[in-house]
């Protein structure tokens, strides 16, 4: 890690475990402790866990770093497109709880379970390693290989992010959904990968073994469910958060495979301007760039312009 990369993640320490994307960790100037115990909006059972050893945060720093990449990825035709202010990972995006704030929960409990999956199989965790469960005998192949142990990957994932949440609140009992989502988003995409075996290529026996699917398969995925995101709203039970339900009553039973959001997404043009914008004329040049590129029904329109007019700094 460069000096720099020290300096500037200095001023990043303060917030939550997404920013460990922004890092190379495996740099020597800072050990692993030093990073985990910098992180001060993560929760004491992340913490113990980041701090177990230098490759767990590497998968950890691996993790959030893909998350960030296919949100930026899936959204970079749209208004907000995952950008970071004032070096705070996803803005205040996660404030609303929409379905932006869906996807980005959902994206990074898949991402973290992809990355420590692949840790294992690699054999860069001591804890983990290959899936070798026994599983039903198939007819016409054999299980064998390095199975990747996604059982595991979700398993880290759970209890790594989601001991961010409560689920005796409106806001954690959406995030909790969503992670969970995000965790069968990728469980279910797990691939089976074969091999054969006999004497001049006469395949009479195939082995088989499980291989994750590519993180860019489960971020379009996740976009299919973030385009059908459920609207919901909070049962209560004895005066206490319960569970959620859509708010339509006429529409199917949530499933946990559902993405769900509690508030409408906001116009990210007059959102970003209130969070970034201070000054009259950075306003006005501001939203004369959104108006260029969205000027018609909101369809991505990708025009080359002159700024006819500059803000005196």
């Amino acid at each position: 890690m460069e000096q720099k990369d020290v300096d500037d993640f200095k001023e990043l320490g303060t917030y939550s475990w997404h920013t460990v994307g922004l890092i190379d960790p495996t740099g020597k100037i800072r050990s692993h402790s030093e990073i985990c115990q910098s992180l001060l909006d993560i929760t004491a059972d992340q913490r113990r866990i980041c701090m177990r050893s230098q490759r767990v945060l590497t998968a950890i720093s691996l993790g959030a770093k893909m998350g960030k990449e296919e949100c930026q990825h899936h959204f970079r035709n749209n208004r907000w497109n995952c950008t970071s202010i004032s070096n705070v990972i996803y803005g205040d995006v996660l404030s609303i709880k929409s379905r932006e704030t869906a996807y980005i929960h959902a994206i990074n409990s898949a991402a973290l379970a992809w990355s420590v999956t692949r840790a294992c199989s690699k054999g860069d965790l001591a804890e983990c390693s290959c899936d070798n469960s026994i599983r039903r005998k198939p007819r016409k192949w054999q299980w064998g290989g390095c199975s990747e142990d996604i059982n595991y990957g979700v398993m880290f994932s759970r209890k790594f992010i989601d001991s961010q949440e409560s689920n005796t609140s409106i806001a954690g009992l959406m995030n909790l959904h969503n992670n969970e989502a995000g965790r069968r988003a990728i469980r279910s995409r797990m691939q089976r990968v074969c091999k054969c075996h006999g004497m001049s290529g006469s395949c009479s026996v195939r082995v088989c073994w499980r291989r994750l699917p590519s993180i860019r398969s489960v971020g379009e995925a996740l976009g299919q469910l973030y385009d059908g995101a459920s609207y919901v709203k909070l049962v209560e039970r004895d005066g206490k958060a319960s569970k959620l339900r859509r708010r339509d009553p006429e529409l199917k039973k949530l499933i946990k495979s559902d993405l769900v959001y509690l508030d409408e997404s906001p116009d990210y043009c007059e959102h970003l301007v209130s969070l970034e914008q201070e000054d009259d004329c950075a306003i006005e040049l501001h939203m004369a760039l959104m108006d260029a590129v969205y000027s018609v029904a909101d369809e991505v329109t990708r025009l080359e312009y002159d700024i006819l007019f500059s803000c005196d700094l």
